[in-house]
């Protein structure tokens, strides 16, 4: 008896029992777990030790073969069919030439294989909705967390089943427009419970908006979802949280992962290293740099903000230019995964020396992609999730 299950979206397991009271003294069972393979690894090709050469030889096993392509003892009064005439030669664009006749019963075993293949072909999250659960569907929770006095606005996308779930919390950018929802809908298909909220001053939010309150925020948000008391009411694995963040959030899912020892990865896509901008500037230097800062900010940006002008931020970074580097992170951030995505914007460097720094103090786990498009990622949003999924699979493993 074989039995297909999938536990989740990453992983198909099969347990078979052959329970033949003829051939073996009691049932056995043998059981396999197939794991999601990552974007671009392919299957290599398999041959048998023996490659059909010495088919007349080769025993299909206890008993023979039954009428419905079961074997055993039930089927032993009929007798193994003649192995029928080969058929013609299939062409083949392998590079050794054309494929050779197989026999009829080998046909019929790659039919099948296909056949399972496709009908358990992974569910992708990119373009397949996840399996119904009635009695724990996924849903939208609207909701608030508290920080620092303040109650932040915020959204909690449930998976579907009963979990426990891996959760994450995705940071937006400054100010906000891009919140990188596609994200959250991916992951919460591909099993992950979600959380994105907005930040103290910011769209509504009460309270003045900083860099140092959004990245006070970022912390109370992984204290909030890692909490007891969420944990139990929305079926999550506290082992299990990622933080992820865009830009701005980029660097506060950095920081937050080195805040946070129960962090289990950080993945920042085109994070900004905020202090890297006035690295080496002396104080005199303050007021020219927070003007600079002022004059590259958009207006636009600061409509969703209270309490705030583009100067008073750009003094703030100057005041911070020191701690607020990627690479004072580095340190809490240990051997802990991490993956980093830059753009065409600019990122890059930044992003490459935070790595190389990670490397250098036996971080094995961590990544840097890069890809060529905008600092919205506008024309590879596919790309980017794929890149994500599959890395945090391959980080469970």
């Amino acid at each position: 008896m074989e039995r297909w299950t999938r536990p989740d979206y990453h992983h198909i397991r099969l347990v078979l029992t052959i329970d033949d009271p003829v051939y073996y003294q009691h049932p056995f069972t043998f059981s396999r777990t197939w794991v999601h393979g990552l974007r671009g690894e392919k299957l290599n090709e398999y041959a048998c030790n023996e490659n059909n050469v010495d088919l007349p030889h080769l025993g299909p096993g206890p008993g023979t073969i039954g009428p419905d392509g079961n074997r055993g003892s039930l089927y032993d009064h009929k007798p193994l069919p003649d192995i029928p005439p080969a058929p013609r030669p299939m062409e083949s664009n392998y590079r050794g030439g054309p494929v050779r006749s197989v026999s009829s019963v080998s046909a019929l075993l790659v039919t099948v294989l296909a056949s399972a293949a496709a009908f358990c072909a992974p569910r992708s999250p990119l373009a397949t909705d996840p399996l119904t659960d009635s009695t724990n569907p996924a849903s939208l929770v609207e909701l608030t967390v508290p920080s620092h006095g303040v109650q932040l606005l915020g959204l909690l996308y449930t998976a579907t089943g009963a979990g426990p779930h891996p959760a994450a919390v995705i940071f937006h950018g400054f100010p906000g427009y891009e919140e990188n929802l596609d994200i959250a809908q991916t992951l919460r298909r591909a099993g992950y419970d979600v959380l994105v909220a907005h930040y103290r001053g910011s769209w509504g939010v009460s309270g003045e908006f900083s860099f140092t309150h959004a990245i006070e925020d970022a912390d109370a948000q992984v204290d909030w979802i890692s909490s007891s008391a969420v944990v139990a009411k929305y079926r999550i694995d506290p082992t299990r949280i990622v933080v992820i963040g865009h830009s701005l959030g980029g660097y506060l899912a950095l920081s937050a992962a080195a805040h946070k020892p129960g962090v289990a990865a950080a993945i920042s896509i085109s994070g900004a290293s905020l202090g890297h901008r006035f690295a080496g500037l002396h104080p005199a230097d303050r007021e020219r740099a927070a003007a600079e800062f002022a004059a590259h900010t958009n207006p636009v940006d600061l409509l969703p903000l209270a309490g705030t002008s583009a100067k008073a931020l750009g003094a703030e970074v100057f005041d911070h230019r020191d701690q607020w580097d990627f690479l004072t992170l580095v340190p809490s951030l240990g051997r802990r995964p991490v993956l980093l995505f830059s753009a065409s914007d600019g990122t890059g460097p930044n992003s490459e020396a935070l790595l190389q720094a990670l490397k250098a103090v036996g971080n094995t786990r961590s990544r840097h992609i890069e890809i060529k498009t905008d600092h919205p990622y506008s024309d590879h949003r596919i790309a980017l999730q794929q890149d994500i999924v599959d890395w945090l699979v391959s980080q469970t493993r």
